[in-house]
């Protein structure tokens, strides 16, 4: 579209590859997800779900000068994680994650949470594992139905902030794209496979 191409193109610098630039949609998302939050510097974030997008968003709050801490059941993308700097990395299926969360907050709770994976127990826990004036990020829509309960007394009398971030704007396409262009995040080790686009379908 016409606006876009006005808007949101932007040269690519020579050592830039194609398949970095490819990550600027995807990215953009996690730029906005972290800006929406009000996530400031020093803050320990929760990114439940270490996947191609926890991963993204967790790179974003470190380039950002939070203390991203990543949640997945998965030992090879936390080991991913931990490859590309993100730390502390926690497996609930392996660690008890109210006591690590204690341990690494000295007892106070975390800043704030960002959910790429949404159930009822997720987001239960993760409303738990907040301090006062902590926030929550629904960056996935939810599985096991549309509708999940909220502990509204704690919300309130907690000061709890949920935010939610679907798509990207200009603004964090650009922001995006600089953070690639910087290396500031880095995407190469998240390609699983490279396909032609014979094989689009396959992908």
């Amino acid at each position: 579209p016409r606006l876009h191409v006005e808007r949101v193109s932007f040269p690519l610098p020579g050592a830039m590859p194609f398949e970095v630039a490819s990550f600027t949609e995807p990215l953009a998302c996690a730029v906005r997800a972290v800006s929406r939050s009000q996530v400031l510097r020093g803050d320990r974030v929760v990114v439940v779900g270490g996947g191609g997008m926890g991963l993204l968003i967790a790179q974003v709050l470190a380039a950002r000068g939070a203390v991203p801490v990543v949640l997945e059941i998965s030992e090879g993308r936390l080991a991913l994680a931990r490859s590309l700097g993100i730390g502390p990395t926690v497996n609930p299926a392996r660690e008890d994650v109210p006591a690590a969360v204690a341990e690494m907050t000295g007892g106070i709770g975390l800043d704030g949470a960002m959910l790429t994976v949404v159930t009822e127990a997720v987001l239960s826990q993760m409303q738990r594992l907040l301090r006062p004036g902590g926030r929550i990020n629904i960056f996935a829509g939810p599985t096991g139905g549309a509708r999940l309960p909220v502990d509204l007394a704690d919300l309130y009398h907690r000061e709890l902030s949920i935010f939610s971030t679907y798509s990207s704007t200009p603004a964090s396409l650009a922001e995006a794209f600089d953070l690639l262009a910087t290396s500031r995040v880095r995407v190469q080790s998240l390609i699983s496979h490279r396909l032609p686009l014979t094989a689009f379908d396959e992908g």
